[in-house]
C-alpha cells in the first residue's frame, strides 16, 4: 500500500503547490487594485483559507468518530486520540477565530492572514501524507502506548 499513499502524497503536494500559487497571485492582483476588486480579493481569500481548515477538521473528525483505529492525531492542543466533541471544539473554534481575525485586519491586508493560515494547512495536509498519516486507514500504522 505505500504506493497509494506515494500517489496521495504527490498529489497533495501538487494540489498544495497550486493553493499557494494561486494565493500569491490573488496576493499579488490585490497589491494594485480597486476597492471592488480587493473585496473580492479579500473574501476568496478566506473562503480558501476556511475550506483548508474545514477540510482537516472533517477528515479529523472521521478518526475521531472511527475511534482513531490506525492513526494518532498530531496536533498537540488536542491529543493523541480526541474525542469528536474535543474535535468539533477545536475546529469551529479555528474557523470562527480565522474569521474574526480577517475581520479584524485593515482591508488592505485582509488576503494576507487567509495566505499564511492556507499556507500552514497545505504544510500540515501534505506533511501528513508523506509520513503515513493521511488519516485514511489505508496502511496501518502503529499507535505508541
Amino acid at each position: 500500500m505505500p504506493g497509494v499513499i506515494n500517489r496521495r502524497a504527490q498529489l497533495g503536494a501538487r494540489l498544495g503547490v497550486w493553493l499557494a500559487r494561486l494565493m500569491l497571485i490573488a496576493l499579488a492582483l490585490d497589491a494594485g487594485c480597486s476597492p471592488a476588486m480587493q473585496r473580492r480579493v479579500n473574501i476568496a481569500a478566506l473562503v480558501v483559507s476556511e475550506s483548508m481548515i474545514a477540510w482537516d477538521g472533517l477528515q479529523t473528525m472521521d478518526q475521531a468518530r472511527a475511534g482513531w483505529p490506525y492513526l494518532e492525531e498530531a496536533n498537540p492542543i488536542m491529543g493523541t486520540s480526541p474525542s469528536p466533541a474535543t474535535v468539533g471544539i477545536y475546529f469551529g473554534s479555528a474557523l470562527v477565530i480565522n474569521a474574526v481575525a480577517w475581520l479584524l485586519t485593515p482591508p488592505r491586508y485582509r488576503a494576507v492572514l487567509p495566505a499564511i493560515v492556507t499556507a500552514v494547512q497545505i504544510h500540515v495536509e501534505v506533511n501528513g501524507w508523506f509520513s503515513g498519516n493521511d488519516r485514511a486507514p489505508i496502511a496501518p500504522v502503529t499507535k505508541s502506548e
